[in-house]
């Protein structure tokens, strides 16, 4: 702590008397302190051009392609729009699984959701594309979690999806899905 007003001796002994003491030296030193400067320039925030000529732009409505889409499907559609390169999964969640495999976005399968998620993770870094991954509820998506982990630090553009039961169709029996993610 740099300060020309109050001699460096005398905090330091004010601080070594107690932490009662430090505080006061701590906020001896505060109000002793001089007031900000006014000349320090402040970087300005700066509103990239494409936000308000995008405002200016009339919506895109959405679309469904007659009746009986599924939300899966939706989301399938939506995912070949964004360009998904590809899904890595295992066997659960099969609702978006199959309708992403219909729409068209490739589908690698594997034995389970932690190298399934790993596998993602390295086609993102080596191919620079977004991809997804796919697990079951519970023990499925917490096999993920170190893999999710890894994606994250690393940046990789990792889209997990993770299925969720109904609790009509929650596993009834052993509740050994029953992991609330």
């Amino acid at each position: 702590m740099k300060n020309q007003d109050v001699p460096p001796d005398t905090w330091r002994r004010d601080f070594l008397a107690g932490p009662a003491a430090a505080a006061g030296a701590v906020a001896a030193v505060m109000v002793a302190s001089k007031p900000l400067r006014a000349d320090v320039p402040i970087p300005s925030i700066s509103i990239p051009k494409e936000i308000p000529a995008n405002l200016s732009e009339d919506p895109k409505p959405g679309s469904f392609e007659g009746r009986g889409m599924s939300g899966a499907e939706v989301f399938a559609k939506l995912c070949v729009e964004e360009e998904l390169a590809a899904m890595f999964c295992c066997p659960g969640n099969y609702t978006v699984i199959n309708a992403m495999a219909a729409a068209g976005v490739p589908a690698y399968g594997g034995r389970t959701e932690g190298s399934m998620c790993a596998a993602a993770d390295g086609f993102s870094r080596v191919t620079g594309e977004a991809t997804a991954c796919s697990g079951t509820e519970g023990p499925g998506f917490t096999n993920m979690i170190m893999n999710i982990a890894g994606a994250h630090a690393a940046r990789t553009p990792l889209l997990v999806l993770a299925s969720n039961m109904q609790i009509a169709g929650d596993d009834r029996e052993a509740f050994i899905q029953t992991g609330y993610q």
